[in-house]
């Protein structure tokens, strides 16, 4: 019963590898940032899409509907109700998926080409190499990071009142 569910992530990559793989998309291939930001959408899209159906599940008919009733397209309806009832679920998975990307070592080990060296990469290497202070400041720039998404993300939900 479960043999479908292991397969269906095997047709999903080669899926999106075989529509990715075109001439108009070289600019992504071509790029060693572009790989890994690929590789970073790729791993944690699944991951947002679920907590924000979570969300969408959670929000009532009632102001759809109402919205409809006088008369609302359902482009407006969108923005004007939907939206600003799904902001802090998608300012909390903003903060969650950016603080997952920053610190993320394995997509940017797959697929991080010649040339450049993301922080996770750097971080990587002086715990190999044993450089304590390095790895502490490295790891605080990434705290850094996650923090200043999550203030971004309060920022917005300050704003939402």
């Amino acid at each position: 019963m479960l043999l479908p569910g292991l397969f269906s992530p095997l047709v999903l990559g080669v899926a999106l590898v075989e529509f990715w793989n075109r001439d108009e998309f070289a600019w992504l291939y071509d790029s060693a940032s572009g790989t890994t930001i690929f590789g970073l959408c790729a791993r944690f899209f699944p991951l947002a899409l679920g907590l924000l159906w979570l969300s969408v599940q959670t929000l009532g008919r009632a102001p759809i509907e109402a919205a409809q009733n006088v008369g609302a397209s359902e482009s407006q309806t969108f923005w004007h109700i939907v939206l600003p009832l799904l902001k802090p679920a998608v300012a909390g998975v903003f903060a969650l998926v950016f603080a997952l990307c920053a610190g993320e070592i394995t997509i940017t080990v797959l697929t991080q080409g010649p040339g450049g060296e993301p922080l996770s990469i750097q971080i990587f290497s002086f715990l190999h190499a044993g450089i304590a202070s390095d790895v502490a400041s490295l790891c605080l720039v990434v705290a850094a990071l996650g923090g200043g998404a999550l203030g971004v993300a309060s920022w917005i939900l300050a704003r939402r009142g």
